[in-house]
């Protein structure tokens, strides 16, 4: 069967698991809150991520690269030669190319509100400098790049 969905709505749905599980991880005592956070927390992230994004991403029709996966969650630096990743169109980054990186907190009460940016050269390749932008604010697609040629995709439909 076929589905479509925006990376926006992959990103909320993304978003969304992981406020559901916070009461979960307070009971079990597993610290989720800057800086306070560690290996437990960052590997539950990174896991629905993979499962609810990276999925899509590797049963997409369509991939001008098949086989290549979606960069690290959680990341800076990640090297994009052989993957895909997700960005953001703002009038904020005025056409720098981007990738995402992980979501983050704009206050204790304003959780993964934020989506964290790590700025790329015209190479698209990783700058060390980060932004951060409202998750609302943010026009979210997948990066296709191969040779200096980007395509991006704001619709992944797959086979589940």
């Amino acid at each position: 069967m076929q589905r479509t969905f925006t990376v926006n709505e992959l990103v909320r749905l993304f978003r969304e698991s992981l406020v559901a599980l916070l009461p979960v991880m307070d009971a079990a005592g597993i610290s989720w809150r800057p800086p306070a956070t560690y290996d437990p927390w960052e590997d539950i992230e990174r896991t629905l991520y993979n499962s609810i994004i990276g999925s899509c991403v590797e049963n997409m029709i369509g991939l001008s690269q098949p086989g290549f996966g979606l960069a690290k969650y959680g990341f800076y630096g990640n090297r994009l030669e052989e993957c895909v990743f997700l960005g953001a169109r703002s009038l904020r980054l005025a056409g720098t190319p981007n990738v995402f990186v992980e979501l983050v907190h704009s206050a204790p009460d304003a959780v993964f509100d934020r989506a964290r940016f790590e700025k790329l050269d015209a190479g698209f390749r990783p700058t060390g400098s980060c932004i951060d932008l409202p998750l609302e604010e943010c026009q979210l697609e997948l990066a296709d790049v191969h040779g200096d040629i980007p395509s991006y995709i704001d619709e992944i439909t797959f086979i589940d």
